[in-house]
């Protein structure tokens, strides 16, 4: 990839934490420690303190607007319009011996649920624009790191880099069976997204490598080595069969995907030199941005 990008400065840096960058129109996000940085379209960044360290920062959209996710490792939630100026809801989830309560991975089905990755599931909540409701846990028995969520189906990736699929049976909001596991290899898959078209799914793991799942048969069709060390985050093209991801080697990756080839190729490949990527997400024009640990800064990469 030729070194054809803007760079944002910040106020912080950002937090070794996986998927640790969020877009929307007019908006980025992501974590420093116990802060969120929000950055607007005027590159004008703003941080905003919150009630522990931050495990989760999402852009999602819900029926009443879009909205920024933020929970923590002590089992802080809160819900804010996309800028983070207004809170709409806030709920603290209550630690027992059994069950720690922390944050990773979030999705929303783009009407009222939002999917979280938690301690020993998927924490389900209904949320409205005036009220908030928690529903039962899907149980993995395992921490969920990653929730991806694509016409009627819920996949998630655990601690042990199991993948989980359910799909929505009825019209009620907690109705989701389980259709599938792929069993993991020991290796947390830190980051799970649908590709544009809904028939692949992309996950990423701690040991480097990534792997495609076939929506339809719920089996993965190509296992490969993408990345020296942890990955970190991937993002899908809003509008093309092409991926991003970064990983802790400090490489920032671009794939396109032949799917009735089955035949994955690097389109763009750069190293920040030293630097553990740890977030990457598509903007709607599908230019890339990009946050790296310990760097107070958000790389815009252009075409």
């Amino acid at each position: 990839m030729e070194k054809n990008f803007e760079v944002i400065s910040c106020l912080a840096s950002a937090s070794l934490i996986p998927e640790n960058l969020t877009t929307a129109p007019g908006f980025t996000a992501f974590a420093n420690k116990s802060k969120v940085v929000v950055v607007n379209s005027r590159q004008k960044p703003t941080l905003f303190e919150e009630p522990g360290t931050v495990s989760l920062v999402k852009h999602v959209k819900l029926e009443f607007q879009d909205c920024l996710v933020v929970g923590t490792f002590n089992g802080h939630l809160c819900i804010y319009c996309k800028e983070h100026k207004k809170g709409l809801h806030t709920i603290q989830k209550k630690e027992t011996d059994a069950e720690p309560v922390y944050f990773h991975g979030c999705d929303t089905d783009g009407k009222s649920l939002l999917f979280l990755g938690g301690s020993l599931g998927i924490c389900v909540y209904v949320v409205r624009e005036d009220t908030i409701k928690e529903l039962p846990t899907i149980s993995t028995k395992l921490h969920v790191i990653s929730v991806a969520y694509d016409n009627g189906r819920l996949y998630a990736g655990d601690e042990g880099g199991s993948v989980h699929i359910y799909q929505q049976q009825g019209i009620t909001p907690n109705s989701f069976g389980r259709l599938a596991k792929i069993e993991g290899k020991g290796f947390p898959c830190n980051s799970i997204k649908v590709l544009k078209g809904g028939k692949t799914v992309v996950c990423g793991y701690d040991n480097g490598t990534i792997s495609l799942i076939d929506v339809k048969s719920k089996t993965p069709v190509m296992t490969m080595k993408a990345h020296c060390s942890p990955v970190m985050a991937i993002a899908a093209h809003p509008s093309k069969v092409q991926f991003a991801s970064v990983g802790e080697d400090s490489y920032l990756n671009v794939w396109n995907y032949n799917e009735k080839m089955n035949k994955v190729t690097v389109v763009n490949s750069l190293s920040m030199a030293k630097k553990f990527a740890v977030g990457v997400s598509y903007c709607e024009d599908g230019d890339i941005t990009a946050t790296f640990f310990d760097d107070p800064n958000i790389y815009k990469f252009y075409g």
